[in-house]
């Protein structure tokens, strides 16, 4: 009924436009009563058909609901004017900007302006009703889709002419290290301009710059995609690993009103798919391991050590091992990380560890130092405490921002690991405060602190504040609008995924004694009052 709303709205404030420029009104003067007349037609609407408000309307409803509208203006005005700047055709821009703003607008008609209202007219629950969450995950792989789209729509051949890129990105360096390794230019892996040389000769003159990020161990499990084309490697790395997520997830989606179907298609595993990314890879291990951590603690150590392909992102996990006393699992995992550098280093030789830590690292650095995120993409990819507020507030107060909001996201961790909640809260705790410590990290990465969101949204959301709804929305879409706020320095995007590490503490360490039973806050509350 909103899309429905929306439409009618659209038809009067057209008919009315006509009408006042036939009696001598400006298009421009004639404009604003046709959307004055549009925002009062879908208020009337939304609040009847989309919302079944039953009471009466307030003049606080109302100027609460033109606030919103107005914002919904602004957000399609700054989302279409950056997609064209980006290179996006003015086609899908608009396309995008419009359902970014109708998003936008339902969200805050529901959290903000009928919220209240919605809940007594529903006795039901918000429980039962999940069409919010639908829409708002269609909304986020919308969001997602429209990169991937613009991308296939620009390319030629499978080179993306407006950054010289491949399709699936970020794969093309899983797939030229194993071609690499396969034909023994090992020496090539950590020097860039060998690299590019290399990419260039056995792809595409027309490539950009890319580097090979990844510590030598990673060689291990990837050289089997130099044995395949470059389209149908990305095409079974993008189904293998996101499988596995989708596997991984079930049992925390389970007892939700999440459908599995949509884990694939959260905003960071869409962002993940465009990117051609790890997100998969390092979710599914960081989800598997957990929900094994207290009945097959050596097989989660497994997953702990494999996570150290990308080392930072697990960054927290030794911690909590530590003060959960599972010393299986920290000593299985110690001894696979061992084992994977041992191995690497007999293999392709210890050089290639130098050249990483020496080089590589120094260059990744320079990503997040030296780069300007108006200019550059990468940057621009960074929902961090580090990037979203050095722009505007320069390096030494983004440096101590950084450090505090990193302390404090590091003692929820171990306070939520010493309160014995269950592990797979924890788990989801410990992916969203990763990218609250880390200065260096990038939206694909992301897919489990999407599938945290959305999962506290869909088991808490009767028991959440209207602001802990409205971070945890926020964070649920950072993979998606990270783009657009950090190229108008917007520094709201940490917060929002504060706001949600924030609400996940407080609902799970209310239901400690009783872990993922959706009932479990109402009973914790009862048992207080009692």
């Amino acid at each position: 009924m909103f899309l429905v709303v929306g439409a009618v709205a659209f038809v009067v404030a057209t008919v009315c436009l006509e009408l006042l420029t036939q009696i001598g009104l400006t298009p421009y003067l004639a404009q604003f009563p046709s959307l004055a007349l549009a925002i009062v037609t879908t208020w009337l609407g939304n609040r009847r058909w989309s919302f079944r408000i039953t009471t009466a309307p307030t003049l606080l409803e109302f100027r609460r609901y033109v606030l919103a509208s107005l914002g919904g203006l602004a957000i399609n005005a700054v989302v279409f004017s950056t997609l064209t700047y980006a290179g996006v055709p003015i086609i899908s821009a608009f396309a995008g900007a419009t359902i970014f703003a109708m998003g936008f607008n339902f969200s805050f008609y529901k959290l903000f302006v009928f919220r209240r209202k919605y809940k007594e007219n529903n006795t039901e629950g918000n429980d039962k009703n999940n069409y919010f969450l639908i829409f708002l995950i269609l909304f986020g792989a919308f969001g997602g889709g429209i990169y991937l789209a613009s991308d296939i729509m620009g390319a030629d051949g499978i080179i993306v002419t407006a950054s010289n890129s491949l399709i699936g990105r970020d794969f093309v360096n899983v797939w030229t290290g194993a071609n690499i390794l396969f034909n023994g230019n090992l020496e090539d892996l950590y020097d860039l301009v060998s690299y590019a040389e290399f990419q260039r000769k056995i792809i595409d003159p027309r490539i950009g710059i890319h580097n090979f990020s990844y510590p030598p161990h990673v060689l291990l499990f990837i050289f089997p995609f130099a044995l395949m084309g470059y389209v149908p490697a990305l095409l079974t790395w993008i189904i293998v690993s996101g499988g596995a997520f989708v596997a991984a997830a079930k049992s925390y989606v389970s007892g939700t009103t999440v459908p599995l179907w949509s884990v694939i298609i959260l905003p960071a595993s869409m962002i993940n798919i465009w990117a051609g990314h790890y997100g998969f890879v390092i979710g599914a291990m960081l989800l598997a391991g957990f929900a094994w951590l207290s009945q097959h603690p050596l097989r989660a150590g497994v997953l702990f050590g494999l996570m150290t392909i990308k080392p930072h992102l697990g960054v927290l996990i030794p911690l909590v091992l530590v003060v959960r006393g599972e010393w299986r699992a920290f000593g299985s995992a110690t001894v696979i990380t061992l084992l994977l550098v041992a191995t690497s280093g007999s293999l392709f030789g210890f050089e290639l560890w130098r050249q990483w830590i020496t080089d590589t690292l120094g260059y990744q650095n320079d990503l997040i130092t030296d780069i300007d995120p108006i200019k550059y993409l990468y940057p621009r990819m960074m929902p961090t405490v580090w990037v979203s507020f050095r722009l505007i507030c320069g390096e030494a107060v983004a440096g101590i921002l950084q450090i505090t909001i990193a302390v404090t996201a590091i003692a929820v961790v171990l306070i939520s690991a010493w309160r014995r909640i269950s592990n797979q809260d924890l788990g989801l705790i410990v992916a969203t405060a990763t990218f609250l410590i880390l200065p260096y990290a990038f939206n694909y990465d992301m897919t489990v602190v999407s599938l945290a969101a959305i999962v506290t949204l869909a088991r808490y959301q009767r028991w959440l504040s209207l602001l802990e709804r409205l971070a945890i929305t926020i964070a649920f879409l950072t993979p998606v609008i990270v783009f657009i706020f950090n190229m108008q320095g917007w520094p709201i995007l940490p917060l929002g995924i504060l706001g949600l590490l924030a609400a996940q503490y407080r609902m799970a360490t209310s239901c400690a004694a009783e872990p993922f039973s959706p009932a479990a806050p109402e009973a914790a509350g009862a048992a207080r009052s009692a």
